[in-house]
């Protein structure tokens, strides 16, 4: 499987609701800082001993979904708020649900990953939450979301997602309307 493919499937397959903003959206169960922080430190991901340098580290090296598992909750709420304001200001996005939404999630994708063999493929925190804005349809500049999820996942997981995911693909379509 390809390994964005692989994410996709991921990120929508252990929380698969709809949209918070969706008419029948329930809770899913996410996964905390604490569980996946432990899971990180039993499978060798993180060092149980880490410091600031460990972090700094791995900031160097552009190993963003690393740095995110050591972070506290506050950091990584405050790291979404940065990527959210990034979007608007480079590309006239904004995306409306909380933060600590996007921090469950991530946690949970990353959780996931981990469980199934690791996070070599990952492209980076900022990939992922603008994969998880776009599937939940929270990503808003303005353009249709269905035409920027496509162009996102490419034509072939897009389709892949619209098959796995009636759903979502269909909320995403009554958005639009």
């Amino acid at each position: 499987m390809k390994p964005f493919l692989l994410l996709v499937g991921i990120l929508l397959s252990p929380i698969t609701v709809l949209p918070l903003t969706h008419p029948t959206a329930s809770r899913p169960v996410y996964y905390t800082d604490e569980q996946l922080l432990t899971l990180a430190i039993d499978k060798n991901i993180v060092p149980k001993n880490r410091d600031k340098a460990y972090f700094e580290q791995e900031i160097e090296k552009e190993n963003s979904v690393t740095a995110w598992i050591v972070l506290s909750r506050e950091k990584k709420i405050a790291t979404i708020d940065t990527l959210k304001e990034m979007f608007l200001e480079k590309e006239g996005a904004t995306i409306s649900n909380p933060s600590e939404y996007y921090v469950d999630v991530v946690n949970t994708v990353l959780y996931k990953r981990i469980v199934e063999g690791g996070l070599d493929s990952l492209q980076g925190l900022k990939s992922l939450f603008l994969t998880t804005a776009l599937m939940e349809g929270d990503y808003d500049n303005g353009k249709d979301k269905v035409e920027l999820l496509k162009e996102h996942l490419g034509e072939k997981v897009f389709e892949d997602y619209k098959k796995d995911f009636p759903e979502k693909y269909q909320y995403l379509v009554e958005m639009e309307k």
